[in-house]
């Protein structure tokens, strides 16, 4: 019996084009002071996690913000597939190629981390090795951007921190204080009925109370219009 029961599938995989940040302004997926609130957040060594479903353009927001990384930055790109494109001239990228190669995103995250990264981003992140990047973002490699696909129901913290237990990750609190200290941005998206990928909210990490990481919105999509929730990012 055929793989594809009703003829033959085509994919075709194209690389990506680099999008600069303002240009997503123009297509409608964040307003200007969204866009000012993140660049001030890439300026200021904030690390940022950027989520949502498939298709959602968590990719392309990803390449964007990384691209206002200062010139004198070194970034290393971790991702399962070669799909970033980041506008910015000192790039060092690693792939992990697929279950072919046998090699996975802990492995490279390992590597990467050696290679003298001023700003670590990964793409991609869909298992255990969530812990490792935690633990890289709250350590020796601050200001890292973070891609990670969730379900629809769920907010991109609790997909990580249910990724991060597939290590398995210490005590509730522990965890918890684990992702407050290595994020600070939590940036999420989605693909809209009309074919517009928009975020729907950008919240800053305050800290952990216990087992639950705090968190306060800043901008957030009521479904029509970007609004500001009048909370500043406390690094702006």
């Amino acid at each position: 019996t055929p793989v594809a029961v009703r003829g033959p599938i085509i994919a075709l995989r194209r690389l990506g084009i680099a999008v600069a940040a303002k240009e997503l302004v123009e297509r409608g997926m964040l307003s200007v002071e969204m866009l000012d609130t993140l660049s001030a957040a890439i300026a200021r060594k904030r690390s940022i996690v950027v989520g949502g479903p498939g298709g959602s353009g968590v990719t392309t927001l990803l390449g964007s913000l990384a691209g206002l990384a200062t010139a004198t930055e070194r970034l290393v790109t971790v991702e399962d597939s070669a799909d970033l494109a980041i506008s910015h001239p000192h790039v060092l990228s690693l792939a992990a190629g697929g279950a072919r190669s046998g090699i996975g995103l802990r492995e490279l995250l390992e590597q990467a981390c050696r290679l003298r990264a001023d700003r670590l981003v990964v793409d991609g992140v869909r298992g255990p090795e969530a812990f490792d990047a935690l633990t890289a973002m709250a350590g020796p490699h601050p200001g890292a951007v973070v891609g990670i696909q969730t379900p629809s129901d769920r907010t991109p913290l609790a997909h990580l921190e249910i990724l991060a237990r597939l290590r398995g990750a210490s005590s509730d609190v522990a965890l918890a204080q684990l992702i407050a200290a290595a994020v600070h941005v939590v940036v999420q998206g989605r693909r809209d009925t009309d074919g517009i990928r928009r975020v729907t909210s950008i919240a800053e990490v305050t800290g952990a109370r216990g087992n639950t990481v705090q968190t306060q919105d800043i901008f957030v999509y009521d479904g029509v219009v970007f609004k500001s929730t009048g909370r500043p990012a406390t690094f702006i």
